[in-house]
């Protein structure tokens, strides 16, 4: 094979390679003092309130799910979070934090977070997808009796191959669980405590019937013995 003619076959094969391996990209999550995120009585975050980024399919019944259930199990399915240990989503990178999930870290100010996720797989997340902030009012998603949903239809989609994105709370333009104060901050929904199911709610009516009924019983035998 002519040198010229192995050289344009090396070329070709390498930009083929090139358009086969995914390149990794990066996250960058800051909160500005113009528009924090904030308990839902307008208080500060307290340091460690845990920040899951990742992303939610919005589309058909989707959205109603995430702006009305109460279930963390439930919007926990639909989620697709960064990090967290995951492989190919990434590691992160945040002073004062161990962890690998990003926290409100009081970085520059109480109640604000700046931290970093990076080396996530390219196509982890489909390039274009508008990621989310998951925010919670304590370290435990889970127990967490306040939670929000936040994020930016024009400024927080993943960014191409070897690119990065700064999520920036300023940039926020869809609150799908929480609200925005006057002043611009974003207050987080308080999540009312579980409520059993109708049938679960009958077997805790069941028990305490038979609780009773053997407590009389007892207190009958008791009188019987006496006489």
């Amino acid at each position: 094979m002519k040198r010229s003619n192995l050289l344009s076959a090396i070329a070709v094969l390498t930009v083929m390679a090139g358009s086969l391996a995914k390149a990794d990209f990066a996250v960058t999550f800051s909160t500005p003092s113009s528009s924090l995120l904030l308990q839902n009585d307008g208080g500060f975050l307290s340091s460690g309130s845990l920040v899951r980024l990742g992303y939610f399919d919005l589309s058909g019944g989707t959205l109603a799910t995430l702006q009305t259930s109460n279930d963390f199990a439930t919007v926990n399915g639909l989620f697709r979070p960064l990090a967290e240990g995951i492989v190919g989503a990434g590691t992160v990178t945040q002073l004062g934090n161990s962890g690998n999930t990003l926290m409100i870290n009081d970085q520059f100010d109480v109640g604000q977070a700046f931290g970093q996720i990076d080396g996530i797989t390219a196509g982890y997340i489909p390039e274009a997808q508008f990621l989310s902030a998951w925010v919670f009012n304590g370290s435990n998603a889970s127990t967490a009796s306040e939670w929000g949903i936040f994020s930016s239809s024009t400024a927080w989609a993943v960014p191409p191959d070897q690119g990065s994105v700064v999520l920036s709370t300023s940039d926020i333009n869809t609150v799908v669980r929480g609200s925005q104060d006057l002043a611009g901050n974003y207050l987080l929904a308080t999540i009312p405590a579980a409520v059993p199911e109708p049938s679960g709610l009958l077997l805790i009516a069941t028990a305490g019937g038979l609780l009773i009924t053997r407590r009389s019983k007892t207190k009958r035998t008791r009188v019987n013995c006496s006489l």
